[in-house]
């Protein structure tokens, strides 16, 4: 039941459940579930209680030292948790060690001696689909990807039922441009989980970046039909109405104000919402959406540029010459520089954030059959571009 109340985010509630249920001195098994589940929702006060429980009681369990660990690293930063991981005895000290070691020095700016773990960690065979995950991310982050490849593969082979893993991968694939690669994974991954909206999601995103968005669309919708809100699906689908043949400027107002319901303060929303109303011929709200846009990000190009066509559509020609005036001084001044082309919506690394962890244990996210939105993969707080 507190599991339950978590996932409906009642968690003063199920706070108070799990406070009952540690009063009476559950068993270990009792103890390491209910911290593993306060732990995957964030809950890190709470779920130390449930862990230290486990290692005061067995001070040499090297997973409930993990958790405690990673628990700590969220309460107190790297120093205590590595402090604490450090307790494991030196004859436990396998695969998950190391890879939890890794993350933890690299977070204290450590990445040699990081680097340095997290090669032991890969040949110790760790055991812990969660643990993988996070050396993907670290792989990632310093762009190691022939690594990270090797390594999503390894756990991909160890845990072959883990979506959260195959997702990633298709997801890695695509960093590294072999697209049909993440193609063929997303859809082995649909087939399997076919209830799960954040697979669609992702592997329209991917036919978008590739100018697919008619191959797209019916994927955007169908994840959202499941319960997907993230303010990025709603931005996509509004962009494949527009690049559609023909476009659909209709549709696609009516997808970007979903986006913008949810985070009016992305440039790129209110990008696109101006040029939409562009072509509604709508050109009061477009300078609208344009001028936040530009607010937003000053040197926004697109932004612009499509500002200077409303007002050329509104006969102001000095304001339409001046917003291209500003284009060409924002290019100049990028001119030679390292990555002068401006950054897309979203770059597919940025996908991995809305990828959800593995469980630490084989204790399953959601029951059963149940919807994914909100308790397996939709963290749509508007922030995908972190």
């Amino acid at each position: 039941w507190a599991e339950t109340l978590l996932r409906q985010r009642k968690i003063a509630e199920s706070l108070r459940d799990f406070d009952q249920i540690l009063a009476t001195h559950p068993a270990k098994s009792d103890l390491k579930r209910c911290g593993i589940s306060l732990l995957a929702a964030g809950q890190y006060t709470e779920a130390e209680k449930f862990f230290s429980a486990i290692t005061d009681s067995s001070a040499s369990d090297p997973e409930a030292i993990l958790d405690l660990a990673i628990t700590k690293f969220h309460l107190g930063g790297p120093q205590t948790a590595l402090a604490t991981l450090d307790t494991t005895p030196p004859a436990a000290r396998k695969g998950d060690y190391y890879l939890l070691r890794a993350q933890i020095l690299d977070a204290e700016g450590k990445a040699q001696q990081a680097a340095e773990n997290l090669t032991l960690g890969l040949r110790n065979s760790p055991t812990r689909a969660d643990l993988y995950f996070q050396a993907a991310l670290f792989l990632i982050q310093h762009g190691k990807y022939r690594e990270v490849l090797q390594v999503l593969q390894q756990a991909v082979d160890r845990f072959p039922n883990s979506r959260q893993l195959l997702l990633t991968q298709a997801i890695a694939y695509g960093i590294v441009h072999q697209e049909w690669k993440s193609e063929k994974i997303l859809g082995q991954i649909e087939g399997r989980w076919p209830e799960w909206g954040l697979a669609y999601m992702i592997h329209a995103i991917i036919l978008v970046g590739l100018a697919k968005t008619g191959e797209a669309k019916p994927l955007l919708e169908t994840a959202i039909a499941l319960g997907i809100r993230s303010p990025l699906a709603y931005y996509d689908l509004a962009l494949a109405d527009m690049e559609g043949i023909p476009p659909d400027p209709e549709s696609a107002y009516q997808a970007i104000q979903k986006s913008l319901q949810i985070n009016p303060d992305d440039p790129y929303t209110q990008s696109l919402a101006g040029r939409i109303d562009n072509a509604r011929k709508d050109y009061p709200n477009a300078l609208v959406h344009l001028k936040k846009a530009i607010q937003l990000w000053p040197d926004m190009v697109e932004a612009h540029e499509a500002l200077s066509a409303s007002y050329r559509a509104m006969h102001q020609r000095d304001k339409s010459i001046a917003e291209l005036k500003e284009v060409l001084r924002i290019k100049q001044h990028t001119q030679g520089a390292k990555g002068t082309s401006q950054p897309t919506q979203t770059g597919i690394k940025q996908l991995l954030f809305s990828v959800p962890a593995p469980r630490p244990s084989g204790i399953a996210t959601e029951p059963q059959g149940a919807g994914t939105a909100q308790s397996d993969g939709d963290h749509s707080n508007g922030n995908e571009r972190r």
